[in-house]
């Protein structure tokens, strides 16, 4: 982040993941959620956890003075 090769490597790096990092909570709408949270095995929603997580990653890369990239584009699970 030092360097100009430095913060494209890292927009890169932030452009390359973050998606895959959402698609991890899988389908916002689940249809076993409701089950999975009637059997005390989650506490919340795939959806809910995915917001949480935009939450709290969008403003520490904006605060790098990175772009926080499309949250739909590339994206498998919605």
């Amino acid at each position: 982040m030092e360097t100009p090769e430095g913060q494209e490597a890292a927009q890169r790096a932030i452009d390359n993941r973050y998606v895959v990092g959402l698609d991890m909570f899988g389908r916002s709408n689940s249809a076993r959620d409701d089950g999975y949270i009637e059997w005390g095995l989650k506490t919340r929603t795939n959806g809910e956890m995915r917001e949480d997580s935009i939450a709290q990653m969008d403003p520490k890369i904006t605060a790098l003075g990175l772009r926080v990239p499309d949250k739909l584009e590339g994206r498998t699970y919605l």
